[in-house]
């Protein structure tokens, strides 16, 4: 009888360990960045790691090293960091920019974002600042205009701007004549239009050709962890895996999908 209760015990031990070694990550739900192949309408659930966008990758690689478990859900950008304040089911969020503020504790930076003008070639007018899009009607992601530099006092010299959380809108609008210029990060941007090109494929207009012009300097952003312990220990990972180069071929690699259309 104490046998049976001593393997109880261990039982239920284990199972704590291995609940212990998982971690819930809430992130936002934009191509090539968590989820590389994102489903409308479909938030609040957890995703395979199958699939993974350029920065789901990362995470996962610095996760596995801190010897967890990664199991992630995806919401609009901007409420996924909302929603980890209010619900502590979730253990850290990702995809966090400077301009958010937590209570909680911060990581040191994992990925930068390359912003710029995505144009088609038709609209024939270079792009090498934000002067540039004079005239133009432009679309953006939510918070734009408070996280990208000048771009808040360019605006009133569009002839349009607009601000749309689904970056696959973007894509549409641009390739539809909807809008002259699109403002977002560039692998983002290829990442929407890929997986539009493959869901369109008789539609002439999603292969138009377009260009990308980096008017923005690279932005930092980091991860925030509801336990000081988990961002110490991301921490430590994210040094280790930056310093062997892993994570650089990560980025390469992720980039080269876009590029190759493999």
């Amino acid at each position: 009888m104490i046998k049976k209760i001593i393997k109880i015990c261990c039982l239920i031990i284990a199972q704590y360990y291995v609940c212990a070694q998982e971690i819930k990550v809430i992130a936002p739900d934009i191509a090539g960045t968590f989820n590389n192949f994102s489903k409308k309408n479909d938030y609040n659930t957890t995703r395979s790691l199958r699939d993974l966008g350029r920065e789901g990758r990362v995470v996962e690689e610095i996760i596995s090293c801190m010897k967890l478990k990664l199991t992630f859900t995806i919401a609009p950008y901007g409420r996924h960091a909302k929603w980890f304040e209010e619900n502590e089911k979730f253990d850290a969020a990702a995809t966090i920019s400077p301009d958010i503020k937590s209570k909680y504790f911060s990581s040191t930076p994992h990925i930068k974002y390359s912003n710029g003008v995505s144009t088609l070639y038709s609209l024939n007018r270079r792009i090498e600042s934000l002067s540039d899009l004079k005239g133009l009607r432009v679309i953006s992601f939510i918070g734009a205009s408070t996280m990208l530099p000048k771009l808040k006092e360019a605006i009133p010299t569009f002839k349009s701007y607009v601000e749309k959380s689904s970056q696959e809108l973007h894509t549409k609008m641009l390739v539809k004549s909807r809008v002259d210029a699109v403002i977002s990060d560039g692998i983002i941007f290829a990442s929407h239009t890929k997986k539009l090109q493959r869901e369109n494929a008789t539609d002439p207009d999603y292969f138009k050709p377009i260009k990308f012009s980096p008017i923005f300097d690279p932005i930092n952003f980091h991860m925030i962890f509801r336990k000081k312990s988990l961002q110490q220990s991301f921490n430590s990972c994210l040094r280790k895996l930056t310093n062997n180069g892993r994570l650089e071929k990560i980025n390469t690699s992720f980039l080269l999908e876009q590029i190759m259309n493999i």
